[in-house]
């Protein structure tokens, strides 16, 4: 019988948690180990992503952006306009963030299932006419419903764009890309 000595190796893709592992011990033979296949590097790549695309994508992720933090700025007019109180207001500015927060990962996961450029354009239309809506809000209950579905579209929106980059650039375009994104 040979003998086996057992090491523990840490291993990164069992959540942390250490692995054990037979060596052979001295004098016995190692087969040789082969490398695991690879893909085929003459295989189709992703998809590139032409730079008006990444403009667009980039174009729509900054008026989400811009949108979460500029009703900070019109605030005091609208709630003057509206006449209303600082619940209203804290609505207009939390209804947003909760709902994208609340709805980003769900967003994540049709633009998997339905397609990314459906969900991208669906969460455009959404975003569009919440604004609009929000825009011509006769109350301060209809701007804050509003808010709540700009949210929504922009959690429709985003994930989106930063799926679409990696699913469509590789190399050198990928690090241009994400380096527009940051």
């Amino acid at each position: 019988m040979t003998s086996e000595v057992i090491g523990i190796a840490p291993s990164g893709d069992q959540g942390g948690r250490m692995s054990t592992t037979a060596s052979p011990g001295p004098g016995s033979a190692v087969a040789p180990t082969t490398a695991p296949p690879t893909a085929d590097p003459a295989g189709p790549g992703p998809a590139s992503l032409p730079t008006a695309g990444l403009l667009v994508l980039l174009a729509a992720l900054f008026v989400v952006t811009l949108d979460f933090f500029i009703v900070n700025v019109a605030v005091p007019d609208m709630r003057r306009d509206l006449g209303a109180g600082t619940g209203a207001t804290t609505l207009w500015v939390a209804g947003f963030a909760i709902a994208f927060g609340a709805f980003i990962v769900l967003g994540s996961r049709l633009g998997d299932r339905l397609g990314r450029r459906r969900v991208f354009v669906l969460g455009l239309a959404v975003f569009t006419v919440a604004s609009a809506a929000c825009g011509v809000a006769p109350d301060p209950t209809t701007l804050a419903l509003g808010r709540v579905a700009q949210g929504l579209g922009a959690a429709l929106v985003s994930p989106q764009v930063l799926a679409t980059v990696t699913a469509t650039t590789d190399g050198e375009a990928r690090v241009r890309a994400l380096t527009a994104y940051g």
